[in-house]
């Protein structure tokens, strides 16, 4: 343990910033993920029984999501070649919110696979909160390291990502519905585009033969950017747009930024609605709330770095309102927390606080016993 990490964290009461040069916390920032993230935090269980349900996959589904992803595979797939290593703490932060949110829509548990040394961070069937820890572990365990000179260089190639990817989905005893979300900076040094292009039209070719089995979106890939590259945006907005159509498939890749709406990074390959109607770019953000109410969404790399690394690591505490006291007592206080279930909009709360650290969250509510709790769900369905 470094000696900054083994420092005591920074205790803050979450509150409007005024005329900072950056945001003090994550939470201010005006992105639907930070605002769902920061909904995922204060909703993890907190008596025994809800964490026993957790333990076991349990989860509550998020219900706009759930009516669309269903009996479908979920696999996380992160980029971590050297030059993911400067967006390494934003991108770790995206792909623990994604894990959390999607984890319970996937039955059997998610799939994560990384782009470098995949034989040793992969995992399957990912679950419950026992899941989300395994899968904070990967993240913090496969970090880039920064770019060396380029003979050293660790580059991804993700026609060798895809190759294997659409491989194994093969072999499997069935093939079910599949959606894969791809979270990269799409630099994509060690890869021959013709040739992943070419991969991916084969597989969907061969999936569009079996029109009896298969839907016209049984298998889609979502590409989330990370970075601000040119390039990097023009080619993946050539996969969204044209390589589908050029070659005559159903659509069924997107590709958009991490600023984006959350629920369009989870459905934009999977509903045609998402895809043609949601903005793609950076210019998207939470709707205006008191945390962020004239916020830009243009922050320097290192600001981001700085702050979603104080999040990662657990450096930072915050005092911040506990969302389910709204959804269980309803907005009945004045300063009630104010929750939109598809826009993710918060407003401030007085009437119940929980300590969050990092990713831990502590109740200061008492709680009932987990005996009681089963004994009263069990004559409830008895």
């Amino acid at each position: 343990m470094t000696p900054e990490s083994s420092r005591s964290p920074t205790i803050m009461t979450l509150s409007p910033p005024t005329g900072h040069p950056s945001p003090p916390h994550v939470y201010h920032l005006p992105f639907d993920i930070c605002s769902v993230r920061r909904r995922l935090e204060a909703e993890k269980p907190r008596s025994n029984f809800e964490k026993w349900k957790a333990k076991i996959g349990k989860e509550v589904k998020d219900p706009e999501l759930a009516r669309h992803v269903v009996d479908r595979d979920i696999v996380l797939v992160v980029d971590n070649g050297s030059t993911m290593a400067q967006h390494w703490p934003t991108a770790q932060f995206v792909a623990q919110t994604l894990g959390m949110q999607v984890m319970p829509l996937d039955d059997d548990g998610i799939d994560v696979r990384f782009t470098i040394n995949g034989a040793k961070y992969n995992k399957k069937a990912l679950r419950g909160s026992n899941g989300i820890k395994e899968l904070e572990k990967l993240l913090s365990s496969a970090r880039p390291s920064e770019p060396q000179p380029e003979d050293s260089r660790e580059a991804t190639d993700m026609n060798f990502v895809f190759s294997d990817l659409f491989r194994d989905y093969w072999t499997k005893g069935i093939q079910k519905q599949t959606m894969i979300l791809i979270l990269t900076d799409a630099v994509w040094e060690g890869t021959s585009l013709d040739k992943m292009n070419q991969t991916i039209v084969r597989f969907a070719q061969e999936v569009e033969k079996d029109r009896r089995r298969f839907n016209p979106r049984h298998f889609t890939l979502g590409f989330i950017h990370i970075g601000d590259g040119v390039e990097e945006k023009r080619k993946l907005k050539s996969l969204d747009d044209d390589l589908c159509r050029k070659n005559g498939l159903n659509d069924i890749i997107d590709a958009c930024s991490w600023k984006t709406r959350v629920r369009k990074m989870i459905l934009g390959s999977l509903l045609a609605y998402e895809d043609e109607t949601e903005a793609d770019g950076d210019d998207v953000a939470t709707l205006s709330s008191p945390q962020s109410p004239t916020a830009s969404l243009h922050y320097e790399q290192q600001v981001l770095n700085r702050l979603f690394d104080e999040f990662n690591s657990g450096r930072l505490k915050v005092i911040l309102p506990d969302l389910r006291s709204h959804h269980m007592h309803g907005a009945s206080s004045r300063n009630s927390l104010s929750v939109s279930p598809s826009r993710h909009t918060f407003g401030l709360s007085t009437n119940r606080d929980a300590t969050l650290t990092g990713t831990s969250l502590k109740s200061t509510e008492t709680k009932s016993s987990w005996k009681d709790k089963f004994s009263a769900q069990f004559k409830s369905q008895g």
